[in-house]
């Protein structure tokens, strides 16, 4: 059996380290963009709307038409930073809070959608739609608002995922 040296050790660990990927070794985060049919004409929304959009208390845009929001799959990445930081609630909490607005006659979650795929399709397919995809699965037929002012590339943008 072979024995390394400290400096070859240290070597080794360095080239290996040099072919992870660089979102294994940083706490490296993607934005989160908020996206909307392509003819819609809203172009910023701020965290307390978008808040209020998915636990719908908010269910028309300023024209009077009807929003629809489309959620990600639960128990996704993106799902779950949205929920925390647009909801401030976790998985457990959203679920008793839907099946208490149930309970009371209320509107029911928000559609879910089984891919991010599939929710760019729909949004894109669906006047009113809103949702949120991570920006690099953004397929660029929908269009991206700005959140509180800040565009996803500005340090300040507020939605952020892992």
């Amino acid at each position: 059996m072979r024995h390394f040296s400290l400096s070859h050790r240290a070597v080794l660990v360095a080239v290996l380290l040099a072919c992870l990927p660089r979102s294994v070794l940083s706490e490296e985060t993607s934005p989160l963009l908020v996206i909307v049919h392509p003819e819609d004409p809203a172009t910023n929304i701020s965290m307390d709307d978008l808040r209020r959009i998915f636990v719908r208390e908010l269910t028309e845009w300023k024209d009077g038409s009807a929003i629809l929001p489309l959620n990600i799959k639960t128990g996704t990445p993106e799902r779950k930073q949205f929920d925390e930081q647009v909801l401030k609630t976790d998985e457990d909490h959203a679920k008793i809070f839907w099946a208490y607005h149930k309970a009371r006659g209320s509107k029911g979650p928000p559609r879910e959608a089984a891919s991010v795929l599939l929710v760019q399709r729909a949004i894109f397919n669906t006047k009113g739609a809103i949702g949120y995809v991570r920006a690099n699965q953004w397929t660029g037929d929908t269009k991206t608002l700005t959140v509180d002012g800040f565009a996803s590339t500005d340090p300040r943008y507020p939605l952020r995922a892992p």
